[in-house]
């Protein structure tokens, strides 16, 4: 079956569709009572960094950018002691809330899947807010959570997940 996501690194042509739906996604999160990112961390000019690094991505479904994240070659703040090239990072995997439940974020989670095993890599890891619905699509998709305490930055606390590469 051929999927009817296209995961990618995104240009400066999708930068202005990857900041609408990470701002969406953390609007979204607020009104829910679960705050997590400040919408204004995901404006035009913050995320064109990341399109220079190659590190932003958008998934699109029928041409249109539904999902954004962040894939990265290391991760100092939430995995310090982790050797350097053994894992990718995902971060900031949002989808836009009017799109959500279709699959987009476990496309772009296939994708990161793929590109850590084409740069031989051991493993995938992410961290997320501890909320249980959260945790668990990770753990769904196979993650494994790396330790039982919470990993704290700043006022932050986020459980840490990781996927082995086969």
């Amino acid at each position: 079956m051929t999927s009817r996501f296209e995961v990618r690194v995104a240009t400066n042509d999708d930068v202005r569709a990857a900041s609408d739906v990470l701002q969406a996604a953390a609007r979204f999160l607020i009104e829910r009572g679960e705050p997590l990112w400040d919408p204004r961390d995901f404006r035009c000019e913050r995320l064109a960094r990341f399109v220079t690094s190659g590190e932003l991505h958008v998934t699109r479904e029928d041409g249109e950018v539904v999902g954004a994240f962040l894939l990265q070659r290391e991760d100092e703040l939430f995995w310090p002691h982790a050797l350097r090239g053994e894992a990718l990072y995902v971060h900031k995997l949002a989808t836009h809330p009017d799109r959500a439940g279709r699959g987009a974020a476990s496309a772009a989670l296939r994708f990161a899947l793929k590109r850590a095993r084409d740069a031989n890599c051991s493993f995938v890891r992410l961290d997320c807010a501890p909320h249980p619905r959260l945790c668990a699509f990770y753990e769904r998709f196979g993650f494994r959570r790396y330790g039982t305490d919470l990993w704290r930055v700043g006022s932050f606390e986020a459980a840490r997940y990781e996927l082995r590469v086969s």
